[in-house]
């Protein structure tokens, strides 16, 4: 009998503690958000016919700027040594072939990185991403055992937005480079 009492003495003190949670979970906001979409292709010219084809099945992954840093190191690496590769072409072509590896290697394993698919028309999307941010997104794939890193870079997301970019295979991965602070 006295464990009963016990009980409901401690229901009835969690009570209005009880009622205090479930009121305030009624005004909690989900914070805003956002999606990233587009499309991935490859410009190729055979003979004297310019084709454009999607990169089917290519691994994405969207990151936040402000989580990229190590990223835009190797990004920087790559273009510093091909702006000095005058003189020793070979030589900026090995930075770029190591920092291209050691980008293919990394992003994967980025806390922040998101991942995606592209389907088989190339066309990919990130949705539910935390708006207010700006994200890269890497699209990372091997012919052989050359690394390919395929980047975009986003503006600002606002809630709600849907932010289009498409990537192509034939642009530099070192284009789509944040400013540097």
């Amino acid at each position: 009998m006295s464990r009963v009492l016990a009980l409901i003495s401690l229901l009835l003190a969690l009570g209005p503690f009880t009622w205090a949670l479930q009121r305030a979970s009624r005004f909690t906001t989900t914070p805003p958000v956002a999606s990233v979409l587009g499309r991935v292709t490859v410009h190729e010219t055979v003979g004297r016919t310019f084709g454009e084809h999607p990169v089917a099945n290519l691994s994405l992954y969207l990151i936040r700027v402000e989580d990229g840093k190590a990223f835009h190191e190797l990004q920087r690496k790559c273009r510093k040594a091909v702006a000095q590769g005058q003189s020793n072409p070979a030589a900026a072509y090995d930075v770029c072939i190591q920092s291209l590896s050691d980008a293919a290697r990394m992003v994967p394993q980025m806390a922040s990185a998101t991942k995606a698919q592209t389907d088989r028309e190339g066309n990919y999307r990130f949705e539910n991403v935390p708006a207010g941010g700006r994200y890269q997104v890497v699209g990372i794939k091997y012919e052989g055992d050359e690394p390919v890193v395929i980047v975009g870079l986003t503006a600002r997301l606002k809630a709600g937005e849907e932010f289009k970019i498409n990537l192509s295979e034939n642009e530099a991965w070192t284009d789509a480079l944040p400013p540097s602070r």
